[in-house]
């Protein structure tokens, strides 16, 4: 903040105030504009446009461009380069850095509103008053045709900024942000938002940040189909977004004139530009919340359940007949995993101070597997064998019926498949009980039964999460009703997971909202969270159930507190600390102060 007696600096990184520099006296009247870096100030002055270095506390080089209060000014990204404009006159760009004239539009305009400059200084985008959009390339003295500028009604909207690369211009347009290659007309991938974006984005041009409707969203530009990351009820008094993808942040500043305050919202689990571009296909954490197994095509990673750091990663199967998502599952001790390794080998590893790994060999086509212990596995077939692996025993078998692809077993060893067939199996010896479940539901995606066994929860294609008892006689509650036919809205398959006491119950959606219910009390509305950065692959509770780990494409683990104490905390810091004496006084005067935060 750059005022007559001093100039206040803030790190916001770091959440500290720097120390003051000397303010600008009688020039402060005069600032026009304020470099990118916030280092540099323009003055206009009787003799031209003059720059000023805020930290050396002195002027940077000679004055030029027009004269007079009437004068406007735009920096670049770099600082370097300038667009000035006098009200009543053509609009000129200038290298300040050599008091250079680099370009002259010649005809002259009352007003120019809005306006941007590319990164390098090659062109310049503005919108002159009463007129279409207008782009220059400053090297070559030329405006530029742009014909799709009339699709966006870009000067309408004067929400507009170049990419990152210089070549493209990205418009806030109603419910969409929109992007035209500026010499070709190419639009490239057309991000949805809420509202009319602000846009922000990541130096490499990766990312993008929009805020629309108080709705803060976080996009791939390569791949917009669904938001990374999405935080609501953001006030509606916002400006100067910023995303700084490797500090992992994105920042606004919400307020006024008067009253201002800069938000920081994290990116948790922002890792290397080699795994955003390959997301996860799967996840699946241990019963217990400490190992989490990511999946991508032909490997399989084995990662730490509080932390999300790979530990190892192993070959799956690949062949015209696997599964195109490799199969894993964990045993109910969260130290066994299995896996299909190749087509017609069904891999366990133990982990622990003693780890082993044994190779089961199986039929071909295995769609579903559970563990029975260290040593044995059941797996389904193609949705029409079940099979029960062990070394050094024959493998048993069901007979051949349509049973459906394994989804959960129960601690008593019960599995159930998409097809809601509920299989009491006796280890494939004797007869073994099939009862169809659930009845009145859909073909299963997600099916989990609680640690204790006395639960069981579904999740069809659709979205709809049902919870029924552990036998799935009898339905609970309806915990999210799912698409409605003939709608057009439409739902995916849920992620869910059960606490270790079984009280708890937490689903995550394609779209990120996160949600958990109490078992005791399942026709309640549930406790909504914030949603998460993408679709939600994997859920899984802390040891305690006051934290919820969540796995999503691109974010290996992020945990959420429950606890009211961490959740007090949390919301203290997003709130930058709890009411002043003053403002207690204002919003609760018969209620004695005392500290919130």
């Amino acid at each position: 903040m750059v005022g007559p007696e001093r100039t206040r600096r803030w790190n916001v990184a770091a959440g500290r105030r720097l120390p003051d520099l000397a303010g600008l006296g009688r020039r402060a009247d005069d600032i026009v504009a304020v470099s990118p870096d916030t280092r540099t100030v323009a003055l206009r002055s009787a003799e031209g446009v003059r720059l000023w270095d805020l930290v050396a506390g002195r002027p940077k080089g000679a004055t030029f461009g027009p004269q007079g209060d009437g004068v406007h000014v735009w920096f670049g990204p770099d600082a370097r380069t300038v667009a000035l404009h006098e009200d009543g006159g053509s609009l000129q760009v200038w290298d300040a850095g050599r008091g250079q004239a680099l370009l002259d539009t010649g005809r002259r305009w009352d007003e120019v509103r809005t306006l941007d400059i590319a990164p390098g200084g090659g062109l310049v985008a503005f919108c002159p008053d009463g007129e279409a959009l207008q782009v220059w390339d400053v090297r070559r003295h030329r405006r530029l045709l742009t014909p799709w500028a009339a699709k966006a009604d870009v000067c309408d909207q004067d929400r507009f900024r170049f990419t990152p690369d210089g070549q493209a211009l990205a418009v806030g347009v109603a419910s969409a942000l929109r992007t035209w290659e500026v010499r070709s007309g190419r639009e490239r991938p057309r991000i949805t938002t809420d509202g009319t974006p602000d846009a922000a984005f990541s130096m490499d041009g990766s990312h993008v940040a929009t805020l629309a409707g108080g709705d803060l969203r976080l996009w791939r530009t390569a791949d917009p189909s669904v938001p990374l990351l999405r935080q609501r009820g953001i006030t509606s008094s916002t400006s100067e977004l910023v995303l700084d993808l490797p500090r992992g942040v994105i920042r606004y500043t919400e307020g006024n004139n008067l009253v201002s305050a800069v938000r920081t919202v994290a990116l948790t689990g922002t890792e290397s530009r080699e795994r955003r571009e390959r997301p996860f296909s799967a996840a699946g954490f241990s019963p217990d919340g400490t190992r989490l197994v990511t999946v991508r095509p032909g490997e399989i990673e084995l990662r730490d359940g509080a932390t999300g750091l790979r530990r190892d990663t192993f070959a799956a199967a690949s062949c015209a007949t696997c599964p195109p998502v490799p199969v894993t599952a964990f045993g109910r001790d969260s130290r066994t995993l299995a896996y299909l390794s190749t087509p017609d080998t069904v891999t366990l590893r133990t982990f622990g101070p003693h780890p082993t790994v044994t190779s089961l060999p199986s039929r071909p086509g295995v769609d579903g597997i559970a563990t029975g212990g260290p040593q044995s596995a059941v797996v389904t077939r193609t949705s029409y064998g079940v099979d029960f692996l062990a070394p050094g025993e024959p493998r048993g078998t069901l007979p051949r019926k349509r049973y459906g692809s394994l989804l959960d077993r129960a601690p008593d060893g019960r599995i159930i498949t998409d097809e809601r067939q509920l299989i009491d199996p006796a280890e494939g010896r004797g007869s073994a009980r099939v009862v169809r479940v659930m009845r009145g539901e859909g073909p299963a995606e997600v099916a989990v039964f609680s640690p204790d066994g006395r639960y069981l929860a579904m999740s069809d294609h659709d979205g709809r999460v049902t919870l029924w008892d552990g036998d799935g006689s009898t339905r609970l509650a309806v915990l999210i009703p799912g698409a409605e036919a003939g709608t057009g809205r439409e739902r995916h398959p849920s992620a869910l997971a059960f606490s270790a006491d079984g009280r708890l119950l937490a689903v995550g959606d394609a779209e990120g909202e996160l949600h958990f219910w109490s078992t005791d009390a399942p026709r309640s509305a549930g406790s909504p969270l914030t949603p998460a950065d993408g679709p939600v692959l994997a859920l899984a509770f802390g040891p305690d159930a006051s934290r919820l780990r969540v796995a999503t494409r691109h974010t290996p683990v992020r945990t959420y507190p429950l606890g009211l104490e961490r959740t007090a905390r949390a919301v203290c810091v997003r709130a930058g600390g709890g009411l002043s004496r003053a403002a207690w006084a204002s919003y609760l005067p018969s209620v004695s102060y005392r500290e919130t935060c």
